[in-house]
Order: C-alpha cells, then structure tokens, then sequence
C-alpha cells in the first residue's frame, strides 16, 4: 500500500510535459510537488515553501539552473538536490557536484531511477530530520517532567512542613501526593527510555551515513566523529577524539589557519574547501570539507561541524583525464607536425562545406594564406581561385560527381593558369564524425605539373626516337637492300660509298643506344665514377679528336690559362661530357663559326666554359636545358636532331664529380652587334695532396 504526504518536492523545470510526468510520478510515490517553469520561480518557490528536496533543471530560462543552485546552497546546504540535465557532460557533472550537488540524472532518464534517486536522497533527509524532531519532543517531554518535578518536590517540601503539624489530618492527601510521584516518577523512566532509544537510531544512522561527519571545539579538537570518517581516516574513536583535526592534514599549519578563518565571522555555512590529509598508514587522502558553524544558546560560537567527502576516485578520474588529454594533444600536435609537413596539400571541409583545416601546402598550390581559407565556405574558395582556373564549369563538375562517389575515393584534375601555370590532382574522401553533422570532405591535394610535363616529355621523346631510329635505320635498309640487288653496283667506288654511309648510320644508332643506356644507369643509380688527377687540356683535345669530320668545317679553339692545376676526373666521363656540350654547341652555331672551350680557376676549383657563336637560348628556357627529353623550341624551329639527353647526361656526370653545370644566354661581354651565342660552364675539383694520396693507394 502506498504511503502518502511523504513530503515536498521542488520541480524547477522549464519543459511542462516533463515537469507534469515528474509531478505524476512522485504523486503516485506519495510525495507532494511543487512546479516552477524558470530559475527565477524556481527560486522563489524554495524560499516560500521550504521543500523537502529539489529537482533543478540545468538549462532554465530567466535564471539558469547554476545561478539557481548557487543561490540555494549560499542559503542551505542540506536540502538534497538533484540535476537533470540533457548536457550530461563530465565536465558538467564534477562542476555540479562541486558545487553541491547531491545526485546527477542525464535526461532522457527512466521513470523508476527518478523515483529511486528522489527516495534515497529524500529519505535520509526525512529520516534524519524526524530523528531530530522525536529528540527534540523528549527533550522538551523530559524537561517538562524535570520542571515538574521540581515543583513538585517543592510541593513536598510545603506538603512535609504541614505534615509536620497537620500530619492526622492530611494523611489521605499525603498519600495521594505520594501515588502522584510514583507515577511521575515511572513516566520519566519511561520518558528517558524513550530518549535513549532515540538517541541509539540517531547513533545509528550518524555513523552509517555515507559521508565524514565530525565536529570540533572553539580549540579545533574532534568533539565527536562518526563511523565513516574513522574507517576514511584508519583510526580507532579514541585515537580521534580530543586531537586537534588539523594534525592530520599533510599541510597542519594551512589547515589550521583555515580552521580559525571558520571559526570567526558571521557567515552560516562556509564555502567548501579541498584539503590532502593523511591516513593512520601515511597515504594522502584528498577530500573536500563542508562545513557549519556550532553555536551555543546564546548564540556564541561552540565549534565547527564538517561533512568530509572522499576526493580519492574523483582525484584520480581528474589525473587519467588530464592524462588522456595531454595523450590526445601530444598526438594532435604530432598529426599536425606531420600535416604542415606533407608534400602534398590538405583541406578538410565540415558538413556546412566550411574549411576547418589547411595546410600550410595547400594554401601555396591554391595562391592563398592558409588562415585567409579557414572557415571560409567552398564558394568563397572557388571565387578566390577563379581566376586561375583553366576550366570552371568542367571543375565543378568533377566535384559534384565527386562528391557523390565519396566512398570510392575519386581524384580529377584542376589546371591552373597564370603566372605559375600548375596541374593539381585533386582526391576526396569522407572525413568521419561522432555524427553526420560532425562528418565532412577531405581533398588531397597533389602537384603533378612535373609529372604531366615528364609524360608530354616522354610522348615527345618517343615520337623522337622513333623518328631518330627510323632515320638511319632507313639509311641502313635502303644501302643494304641496293648492295643485294641483283643488278646493284659491282664498282668499287660506289659499294664504298653506300657501305660507308651504312656505318654512319650505325654509328649514330650506337650513340643513341648509348646515351639512352646511360640515362638508365643514372636513373637506376648505377652510374658510377672513377676520378684520377688529369689535365684539362688533354681532356678537351680528346674530345675535339672523337668529333665525327663532319664537324669540321667549324673552328674549335681551346684557351687555357697558365698553369692551370690538374682536376680529379674520370677521363672518359668529362669526356663524354665535353663531347655532348660541343655536339650541341656546333648544333646550334652557324657553318664556319668559333666554338671555344676554355677552363680557368675560380674560387679553389676549375671552371670549363664552352662558347658558340650560335642564335642563343631565351631566358624561359635556361632553368630546363639539363631536364630529361626537354628539347629547346631554337632546335624544333631549326629542325636540328636530338633526344633531349645530352645537357641531362652532362649534368648528372658533373655533379657526381661534385662539380656544378649551368648555362648563360647571350654570353657575358658580348656586343650588340654580334651574334648573341650561348656559353656552357661546369666545374671540376682540383687536385689536393689528400686526392693524390688516395689515387697512389688505389692504383698500388
């Protein structure tokens, strides 16, 4: 059977369907609610009415549900009250414990946790508080009976003086007086039973609550501990009582100032406070005090009670928090670092297709500061690089159906144009959430220009070489099938002739064999060097010698300062390097012009210049000369052969000397009035004793 009127619930609750399910179900509990709609009501609900116990809502308007609970624990910190809240965050709910809060319920909540938490926290209230009532009605019972008592022992008194000279004639009142006692006499017994069996259930339920509880005197010695602060601490009562407190703090002296700081002023109830003590064993015990002044009948201060909670779980829940989080933004940093870091660009797009990430990479291929692109919207990105775009509406469409496609990872190209014309490969895929409106768009973005210029290269350079072999190999079929013919040439003169042009032919099929097999080795890093000390000279004129006599309707000088040192050089690598730059030089120079090959010393190593008297090399093209398969627009508009390897192989040859090899258009000094003609430089390192020492160790 229900039991009703089991007291006064405060229902602080903005949401009136809630509010009345709550009242419904604490009606049925027996329980009798009061509704307020906002924190300012609320409030004022509690000051009028005085409720046994308080269900407050976190989000209230007018007054929120944290000024409400300030407010309330500034007047009474033993009302029991309960948070619900649908923000039922960690962070949340250590806050409203702190604050004082006794219980903490996340909505949506079941029907029969609410009933269950309200009964708990209700019911030690109405315990303890009918406990106190039936203590103080047997004081006030008893003191009446002792009141009486003296009166009537005062009546006694009168009455034994009067029988003392009226004893034959006031026996049957004496006798009465007597009976009267003796009844008195058994309900004070009564009385006092009754008091001592009350104050056994409020023992009982003092040490069997599931806080600390003790108080103390004006002098900050323990008056009184209850069971569960003796089993938090680890002593005996007797160990407890009559010990100033504070001695059991890890900070004695702190706490015993904050003791006196208690015991002045006027306050009620003092702000709770944290505290490290210690345990009988020596562990530290971290807890946290709330605390009332004790006050006499006058009014004077007595002592301090304090309820004494266990910090210990809490305290550690905060260290591996503060653990976890330090976890999460080590790695975030580290991810980061790693981001900023990438070659390749990254943006991150929310569900609004806001930017919430950009590297610092990204922001360069796009022409944008990465802060300028935080939070703006995708639009607001397209229209930034607009104008740079080859193609608009063929992007956007590659990005709605991209978008579509998310799972597959999709990637389609954007070329950009201008200044620094560039082809991005652009990739998305699905950034994951907790939720979808957490979810979002990642695009990776990659610079593939070198790539995209490499395959127009290599789509050039075989369409070169097979016009480069198809060449001598046409010169090859067509000698050799005349030679075979029947009725072919049987002079001398003329068999000559066509098997001289077959050689020829062979020898540049042999060259271009070569250099492609060359380019392999470098690129396989095969290539390998064999440095000796040698002279420059001896080097250039080998190289004039192995020029094919074609080239011999060109001057070739050489000019060489005196006493040039010897250089540590693989002959027949720089040889081959100075036989391509004057194959190109020669190329590119008109019949009968100077090339001049000259080596001086700069700077502790031999400099080697090449110069023609040739068109010259405009200034776009002097950064891609030594590039694989790039072929100047000068030798397709002259019509000049080649693959595109030569500068390439000459490059990758000096630097694995250590040497350096650059180009200069037109050459430094030249007039106006002559040709502007091109120079070619690289640099050879000069023999030191250390070199010659390991050259006399390695040929032994």
């Amino acid at each position: 059977m229900i039991e009703l009127a089991r007291g006064t619930i405060l229902i602080v609750e903005d949401d009136p369907s809630l509010a009345s399910m709550i009242e419904f179900l604490l009606t049925t509990e027996g329980y009798t609610s009061i509704l307020a709609p906002d924190g300012e009501s609320g409030l004022e609900m509690y000051r009028a009415s005085q409720p046994d116990c308080i269900l407050l809502d976190l989000g209230l308007p007018r007054l929120s549900g944290w000024a409400v609970l300030s407010a309330i624990r500034a007047e009474d910190y033993l009302t029991p009250i309960i948070m619900l809240t649908a923000f039922a965050s960690v962070e949340n709910r250590d806050e409203a414990l702190t604050r004082g809060v006794d219980d903490f319920l996340p909505k949506p909540f079941d029907a029969a946790e609410l009933v269950f938490r309200v009964r708990a926290r209700f019911t030690g209230r109405r315990r303890l508080r009918e406990a106190q009532l039936r203590q103080d009605a047997a004081l006030r019972a008893l003191m009446a009976e002792v009141e009486e008592r003296q009166r009537a022992e005062c009546e006694l008194r009168l009455a034994k003086a009067e029988l003392e000279t009226r004893v034959r004639t006031r026996t049957a009142e004496l006798r009465v007086a007597n009976e009267r006692l003796e009844v008195e006499l058994a309900e004070r017994t009564r009385t006092e039973e009754a008091l001592r069996a009350s104050e056994a259930r409020f023992r009982e339920l003092f040490d069997e609550a599931p806080v600390g509880y003790h108080e103390v005197d004006t002098d900050g010695r323990i008056t009184r501990v209850n069971r569960t602060e003796l089993e938090l601490f680890g002593y005996d009562e007797a160990e407890m009582l009559g010990r100033h407190f504070y001695e059991f703090s890890a900070a004695p002296e702190a706490s015993r100032e904050s003791l006196l700081t208690r015991l002045g002023g006027e306050e009620p109830r003092l702000v709770p406070i944290e505290r490290v003590y210690r345990r009988k064993d020596g562990s530290e015990l971290p807890i946290l005090i709330e605390s009332r002044r004790l006050r006499d009948a006058s009014g004077r201060v007595a002592g301090v009670r304090s309820i004494i909670r266990d910090m210990s779980e809490r305290k550690q829940a905060e260290l591996e928090r503060n653990r976890l989080l330090a976890q999460i933004e080590q790695e975030r940093s580290v991810l980061e670092t790693v981001m900023a870091s990438m070659s390749d660009g990254l943006i991150v797009f929310d569900a609004a297709v806001r930017v919430r990430y950009c590297n610092t990479r990204a922001g360069a291929l796009l022409g944008c500061e990465p802060r300028w692109l935080l939070n703006r919207t995708l639009h607001q990105v397209g229209a930034a690089v607009r104008p740079a775009l080859a193609d608009e509406a063929a992007l956007g469409s590659a990005w709605q159906e991209a978008v579509g496609r998310l799972d597959e990872e999709p990637t389609f190209e954007v070329k950009l144009v201008g200044r620094e014309p560039r082809d991005l490969q652009a990739q998305l895929f699905r950034v994951a959430g907790a939720t979808s409106a957490q979810s979002g768009i990642g695009v990776l973005l990659r610079d593939v220009t070198k790539e995209r210029e490499l395959e127009r290269a290599k789509d050039d350079i075989v369409a070169l070489i097979s016009h480069e072999l198809r060449t001598p190999l046409g010169v090859i079929k067509g000698y050799a099938t005349t030679l075979l013919l029947p009725d072919g040439p049987t002079d001398e003169p003329t068999r000559t002739h066509c098997l001289k042009t077959i050689s020829e032919a062979c020898d540049e099929l042999q060259e271009l064999v070569d250099r492609l097999l060359d380019m392999s080795r470098l690129r396989a890093g095969a290539f390998e060097v064999e440095p000796s000390p040698v002279r420059v000279g001896s080097l250039a004129r080998a190289a004039i010698r192995r020029l094919p006599p074609s080239w011999s309707r060109f001057h070739i000088d050489v000019d060489l300062v005196s006493n040039l040192p010897l250089v540590m050089a693989d002959p027949r690598r720089i040889e081959q390097v100075l036989g391509n730059l004057l194959d190109n030089a020669l190329k590119y120079s008109p019949d009968g012009s100077r090339i001049t090959i000259a080596a001086e010393t700069v700077n502790g190593e031999v400099v080697v210049s090449i110069v023609d008297d040739g068109n010259g090399i405009p200034p776009s093209e002097l950064g891609k000369l030594f590039d694989r398969f790039h072929r100047g627009k000068n030798g397709r508009i002259m019509g000049v052969s080649g693959t595109g390897l030569g500068l390439a192989i000459a490059k990758e040859i000096v630097e694995a000397h250590g040497g350096r090899i650059w180009a200069e258009s037109p050459v430094p000094g030249r007039p106006l009035s002559a040709p502007p003609g091109t120079v070619f430089r690289f640099t050879l390192p000069i023999v030191t004793r250390a070199h010659q020492r390991a050259s006399v160790h390695r040929h032994s």
